[in-house]
């Protein structure tokens, strides 16, 4: 998993040059519910595409809850929360990420949610509430920097347009902006496309 993030990276520097053809290509359609609610945070998404292209970092983005649509063939694009870290420890160790990921969902609905996390899991209960970059506490991360976000999840960018795995890599740049990006399917190395459509557990 280490080597599809790296060779993943690499590719992205060869390819991407941030010029008009690669606007074109990288095309971000924002859906029509958004373009009526100027409040809405996944806004921001749009806003900042420009600085996630530019300065923008790779690393892998595990999946806390997404509309189910999102799991199988549709043409609806939807909002989901994951969980990241700029921190390249995580590259060969995206499995705990994935754990945290899934502690998190598991208070979905619960009342009782230990208080250090509760603004998260009133997040992933209220599906409404948009929580944008924010860091989640060190005694839930074992000291690491790992932070929950809401993204907009592009079926074209993703390869055939749902999501078959629960991680998948993303464009970060936490310390200039607050939205966060799916990296487009054409930049992911061969590596990480052929983990996508295999068996195996991402």
């Amino acid at each position: 998993m280490k080597i599809a993030i790296e060779k993943t990276r690499e590719l992205y520097r060869k390819k991407n040059l941030f010029t008009f053809v690669s606007v074109k290509k990288d095309k971000f359609v924002k859906p029509s519910w958004l373009k009526t609610n100027v409040k809405d945070k996944l806004n921001l998404i749009y806003l900042d595409l420009g600085v996630l292209y530019k300065e923008g970092k790779i690393v892998y983005g595990c999946l806390v809850q997404a509309n189910t649509t999102l799991f199988e063939k549709g043409n609806n694009d939807s909002p989901a929360a994951i969980i990241y870290s700029p921190d390249n420890y995580f590259d060969g160790n995206f499995d705990k990420l994935r754990k945290m990921a899934s502690v998190l969902y598991s208070y979905k609905g619960v009342d009782d949610a230990p208080k250090n996390i509760k603004e998260f899991t009133d997040a992933i209960t209220d599906e409404y509430k948009r929580i944008m970059n924010l860091k989640l506490p060190y005694e839930f991360t074992e000291g690491r920097d790992v932070y929950y976000t809401t993204i907009m999840v592009h079926r074209n960018h993703i390869p055939d347009g749902y999501l078959k795995k629960g991680c998948f890599p993303i464009l970060i740049a936490p310390y200039r902006s607050k939205a966060t990006i799916i990296l487009p399917s054409r930049y992911w190395s061969d590596e990480m496309l052929y983990i996508w459509e295999s068996d195996l557990d991402l």
